[in-house]
């Protein structure tokens, strides 16, 4: 009993030694992520600010041509975004590398991998960013629960006044 006790705990540490060691092997290739990772931000944010706040667009909207929204979308909120926006359509990502690869690069960055289409990426003074998601607001729509939309896209046209940064 007191030997397999004794075996135990020796498999035990040799364990917690084994993940010990393997932290201390990981560390500097996370620490490198992490750095590549703040960094793609930074230049992704720098990017969209030369290419296009500096011109007047601060939001960058990716929807598709589902028929859940794609209406929507069109007739509602697009012509409320006049040209402030960047506009990407899901339904043709395959074309976005040779069309907009600097633009898919900041959706993919910055617009998660939840709820991300519909959604709108909407840049804030200081580079911040925010998202609003329409995903789950359209699907409450179809079951006849337009709340959520018409709240998604209240805090949209919040965040994008129609006399900030010199539009309207």
């Amino acid at each position: 009993r007191y030997a397999a006790a004794a075996m135990s705990n020796i498999r035990k540490a040799g364990v917690a030694l084994a993940i010990l060691l393997l932290l201390i092997l990981l560390a500097p290739v996370i620490a490198i992520a992490l750095i590549v990772f703040m960094i793609q931000g930074i230049v992704l944010r720098l990017w969209f600010w030369h290419a296009h706040y500096s011109k007047g667009r601060d939001a960058l909207l990716s929807y598709s041509d589902s028929p859940i929204w794609k209406g929507q979308i069109e007739n509602r909120i697009l012509p409320r975004l006049h040209e402030r926006a960047v506009v990407l359509n899901w339904s043709r990502r395959r074309h976005w590398r040779a069309e907009t690869p600097w633009e898919s690069w900041f959706v993919k960055r910055f617009a998660g991998l939840k709820e991300f289409n519909p959604s709108v990426l909407v840049i804030l003074p200081g580079l911040r960013i925010r998202k609003v998601s329409f995903y789950s607001a359209f699907l409450d729509l179809k079951h006849g629960k337009p709340q959520s939309l018409e709240a998604a896209e209240e805090e949209l046209f919040r965040l994008l006044p129609v006399t900030g940064r010199g539009h309207g």
